[in-house]
């Protein structure tokens, strides 16, 4: 490192150090009414657990050797309740090449 360099990183964290120092933290605008009712369906990532959900894929790895994952999110219950909103507790469990889990 020359000289140049270690001036030039000194006097930037001198003068950004201040802005570091000011800042604060926002919230956004956070209605709870809003998570009451049906919830909106989404197929790419669906959050509307009622049951358990399996799912198993299957593959090659690198290597060459055939693999077979399951993930399995069942619900245990009702979680928190955050920032008046009620959540739900999932159990998300997960196996991999395991054929008394897999299969």
């Amino acid at each position: 490192m020359t000289l140049r360099t270690i001036l030039a990183v000194t006097l930037g964290g001198a003068f950004l150090a201040p802005l570091a120092a000011s800042a604060t933290t926002m919230l956004p605008a956070f209605n709870p009414e809003a998570f009451t009712g049906e919830s909106p369906v989404n197929t790419y990532f669906p959050l509307n657990y009622t049951e358990t959900k399996v799912t198993l894929a299957t593959g090659v790895d690198e290597d060459g050797n055939p693999f077979v994952e399951k993930s399995v999110q069942r619900v245990v219950g009702d979680g928190r309740e955050i920032l008046g909103v009620q959540t739900v507790a999932i159990r998300d469990s997960a196996y991999e090449n395991d054929p008394g889990q897999c299969l």
